[in-house]
């Protein structure tokens, strides 16, 4: 089947996904290592919508403005399709030359993974350890309509069997 995601945790400030690889092959690597978590405003997993659920939860929506960048623009980017670089700066904080939001006090967020279990070599569980079992990666892109979105997956042939979670978390400074 290759790899889901399900929404664990939304605050105004950070949305926490637990990753699943299956480690079943369909055959075409694509299929298998990599998940796009689209922002769209459907159903979870969606950055969008579940930005909008932490917002609610706590008043305001912060991370919210971001997944939003296409429609609302923010901070110095206009409304309208976005680049990768763009999506980078927004999602990953991919932006140390300040080439895409210009100014360093504009909030963007940071990815975390991190590893919760895997099965190794031999079928045996190894609880985020690093070894012979998936090793998870993520990446922001954006979709066909310019919108940030989140592409996760995993590097090993064939997939192994695992779990990860993916923290997208809003930085209130270039310090955190």
């Amino acid at each position: 089947m290759a790899i889901t995601a399900a929404l664990v945790e939304a605050t105004g400030y950070m949305l926490k996904y637990l990753l699943t690889q299956d480690g079943v092959s369909a055959g075409s690597p694509t299929v298998d290592s990599f998940l796009v978590i689209p922002n769209n405003g459907t159903a979870t997993p969606d950055l969008r919508t579940d930005a909008l659920t932490g917002a609610a939860a706590e008043g305001h929506g912060k991370l919210q403005e971001i997944m939003r960048a296409r429609i609302d623009g923010y901070g110095p980017l206009a409304a309208g399709a976005l680049s990768q670089a763009q999506a980078r700066a927004l999602l990953s904080s991919d932006d140390a030359t300040n080439a895409v939001l210009t100014n360093r006090n504009i909030m963007s967020c940071q990815m975390y993974l991190t590893p919760r279990t895997q099965v190794g070599a031999g079928g045996v569980l190894v609880g985020g350890q690093a070894g012979s079992g998936a090793a998870w990666l993520c990446d922001a892109t954006v979709d066909a309509s310019g919108d940030p979105v989140v592409q996760v997956g995993t590097a090993r042939r064939p997939p192994a069997v695992g779990t990860c979670y993916l923290t997208i978390h809003l930085r209130h400074s270039m310090d955190h």
